[in-house]
């Protein structure tokens, strides 16, 4: 799975192969299901994002446009 979200730390980076994921329609909702422990050593592990774009269009999206699950949309006062 790959979304602008997981590079910035969004649980969707977490994610690996052979992990079960719970998915619920009627709530819009997706769960990975890890034990507390897997998801803190998971998450020490993610290196910090360093936005790769120095100009242009995906350059300002890296650095203006939050993940989804803040709103995806361009920041106030950008």
């Amino acid at each position: 799975m790959v979304l602008p979200e997981a590079a910035d730390g969004d649980p969707t980076a977490l994610v690996r192969d052979g992990d079960t994921v719970a998915i619920d329609i009627a709530r819009r909702q997706v769960d990975l299901l890890l034990d507390a422990s897997e998801w803190e050593s998971r998450r020490a592990e993610l290196p910090a994002f360093v936005p790769s774009e120095k100009k242009g269009w995906l350059s300002l999206y890296q650095h203006l446009v939050p993940p989804l699950s803040k709103g995806g949309t361009l920041k106030a006062g950008a």
